[in-house]
Parts: structure tokens; C-alpha cells; sequence
């Protein structure tokens, strides 16, 4: 056996999917997610996305995707929302 780091290093709030094997002596970056069954042999940065096999790292959407402004207004789908409140 040759001396040297053979295991690899998980930050903070990583996600390991079921089955997903992690080889090697890596790093796994603060905040990832593996997806399950992933086979990671190389070094994940902060914040991504690492699925297949072997795991590839998902592109990180260009704008946030999300619907902050959604305002449901009960007086839009009832005649009298009192009643229902």
C-alpha cells in the first residue's frame, strides 16, 4: 500500500442519494446533492449537482426559476371569502 489520503472528504449539508458510491480520494463540496446510484470518481465543487454514471455535474439554471410574486387572492375564486376564512 502506498501512504497518502485514500478516502474521500464530504462537506457540510451534502446529500448522498441511495446506492451512490463516492471513490476515491476526493472532495465532495459544501452543499452538494448525489444523485442515487451516482458513481462520483472526481472532485465535486460547492453547490452542484452530480448524477450518472460516472456523475457528470448538472448545469446550473441561469436565473432563478421560482415564483416569488404568486399572491393567491381568495376574492378571486369566491364570491364572499368571508365564509370561507
Amino acid at each position: 500500500m502506498t501512504p497518502g489520503k485514500r478516502h474521500p472528504t464530504v462537506g457540510d449539508h451534502v446529500m448522498i442519494g441511495a446506492g451512490a458510491k463516492v471513490l476515491g480520494p476526493i472532495t465532495v463540496g459544501t452543499g452538494v446533492k448525489i444523485g442515487a446510484n451516482a458513481v462520483v470518481v472526481k472532485d465535486v465543487p460547492c453547490g452542484n449537482v452530480a448524477i450518472g454514471v460516472p456523475a457528470r455535474l448538472l448545469p446550473k439554471p441561469e436565473k432563478d426559476t421560482r415564483d416569488r410574486d404568486l399572491i393567491v387572492d381568495p376574492a378571486y375564486f369566491f364570491e364572499e371569502p368571508a365564509l370561507y376564512i
